[in-house]
């Protein structure tokens, strides 16, 4: 359904949401410096990793509701919108590794570093006009699976049981990707800009969730069996 006012209103639907996802991340993040920062100084350095870890992720998260909503009043924001989604992927890929790994030091290091390295890369040739934006999600949507279908085969002991939740994350962003291609509402007569609403709500929304599961992992003490951390459970 071609209607501009119904298609606007899809667009202006995303500013509060945007808005409340920008607030929620932004105040889960400072409750997690509040939380570690009155830490003795030993046990603060102890957990520095983990506080980082989810710092990482929920910065990401944080600046791309930011820049989705300047680029809903500014499109020149954009590409800056753009960046901050293929830098969400790698956030949430070296978080998931870092908490899924956590006690197999060598692997960690080994999957946080490629994911970094390798998601700059595609920043890089992204930014150089080099790839487009839809080819470089799937690319690095393609790598973020890698340790996570490895740890399927090859687990360790772990902080807290994460491959299930990522696998969640994972195909929420995927299905969202696809009904914004596909333009999936489109066919069946919603607004025009359906498709694109429904694609920002499953990334963000996701991104809450997967916040939360990160979070238990950053205050748990309990260390998992390799056979609990295994698998999709």
């Amino acid at each position: 359904m071609n209607d501009p006012r119904a298609s606007s209103l899809c667009d202006n639907l995303l500013i509060p949401f945007h808005g409340f996802g920008l607030a929620y991340f932004g105040f889960t993040a400072l409750s997690l410096i509040l939380n570690v920062a009155p830490l003795p100084p030993l046990e603060a350095q102890k957990s520095l990793p983990d506080t980082l870890a989810v710092l990482s992720f929920l910065i990401s998260a944080m600046a791309l509701s930011y820049f989705c909503l300047r680029h809903r009043f500014a499109p020149r924001y954009r590409v800056a919108q753009q960046t901050t989604v293929i830098t969400l992927i790698a956030a949430s890929t070296a978080s998931f590794v870092f908490f899924q790994y956590r006690f197999d030091t060598p692997t960690r290091c080994f999957y946080t570093a490629a994911v970094w390295l390798t998601h700059g890369s595609y920043i890089s040739s992204f930014l150089k006009g080099e790839t487009s934006f839809i080819s470089t999600c799937l690319q690095c949507g393609l790598l973020a699976l890698v340790p996570a279908v490895y740890a399927t085969f090859r687990a360790s002991s772990c902080q807290l049981p994460m491959t299930y939740n990522f696998a969640i994350y994972a195909a929420s962003n995927a299905i969202g990707g696809l009904i914004y291609l596909i333009r999936l509402p489109e066919k069946f007569g919603a607004p025009v800009s359906s498709s694109k609403a429904i694609m920002h709500i499953s990334v963000v929304g996701a991104a809450m969730v997967l916040s939360e599961r990160l979070l238990a992992a950053h205050n748990s003490s309990t260390v998992f069996s390799i056979e609990e951390c295994k698998g999709l459970k």
